[in-house]
């Protein structure tokens, strides 16, 4: 909007006309809270990625102590983190068979 109106400057005056401008020009729909089947997909979504993310991370850090060129033996046993790839992947499962009813 500031662009078509060629406004460079940025005030607090300024943004309070261009958005008084923009709610009389244009038909602003109100916003709705989602359901509550939204809010759960929401929040599955969220820790579905947050699972993803930390697995990648050990499997990543797994390989790099793995495929060294020197292997330090301690370092292996102290970051061998296979169980813990298996664990957030029984996580992600165990979210998919509790997991809430989406009805479309």
């Amino acid at each position: 909007m500031l662009r078509v109106l060629d406004q460079r400057s940025k005030t607090d005056a300024l943004d309070s006309k261009m958005l008084s401008m923009l709610g009389c020009e244009r038909k602003l729909t109100p916003w709705n809270t989602p359901s509550e089947t939204m809010e759960a997909l929401r929040f599955l979504s969220r820790e579905r990625a947050t699972i993803i993310k930390e697995r990648s991370i050990e499997k990543n850090r797994n390989h790099a102590m793995t495929t060294a060129r020197f292997e330090h033996k301690k370092a292996i046993g102290r970051f061998d983190k296979s169980d813990e790839v298996t664990k957030y992947s029984n996580r992600r499962d165990r979210k998919r068979a509790s997991g809430i009813n989406i009805k479309r």
